[in-house]
């Protein structure tokens, strides 16, 4: 894996393509306006780049699937109206140990406001998911295997 910064010294992944932009911008879903290049500095074509993104988004959403989805992620629940931002795991409501703690989104929280509990099968409909690097994939694993003891 590859690593670059780019104007603003964000980190960002060039695995895989190693998607390189002639302006050294991060890839932000328009690719107006962009080149993007290999590492060998040939132009990548809009419809390779265009399948390698939503090969990793299926990816990523596959793995959300399973339960713990990660810390941003924004879904809608049965029975309920309106979505959920998850902030949290393993919280304990009304005695009871959930998957997930959320915020109700787009509100967050506020004084008045309260948290949510539920679990992954509640989940109706996933609406985005939240950042998942090497360390929220490591921390994901490590709830699934304390679900094992």
């Amino acid at each position: 894996m590859n690593v670059k910064k780019d104007q603003e010294n964000k980190f960002y992944e060039t695995q895989s393509l190693n998607l390189i932009s002639s302006s050294e911008s991060v890839f932000n879903g328009d690719l107006g306006g962009c080149t993007w290049r290999d590492e060998n500095g040939n132009r990548i074509p809009k419809e390779k780049l265009n399948q390698y993104l939503e090969e990793k988004h299926e990816k990523l959403l596959k793995e959300s699937l399973r339960r713990y989805m990660p810390i941003g992620s924004v879904v809608g629940l049965k029975n309920t109206v309106g979505c959920y931002m998850v902030i949290g795991y393993k919280s304990i409501a009304e005695g009871t140990l959930m998957d997930y703690q959320a915020v109700r989104y787009p509100q967050g929280t506020t004084d008045n406001m309260p948290t949510y509990e539920f679990n992954h099968d509640d989940i109706e409909e996933i609406y985005h998911v939240g950042m998942s690097d090497n360390i929220q994939r490591a921390y994901k694993q490590k709830l699934l295997d304390e679900e094992k003891c």
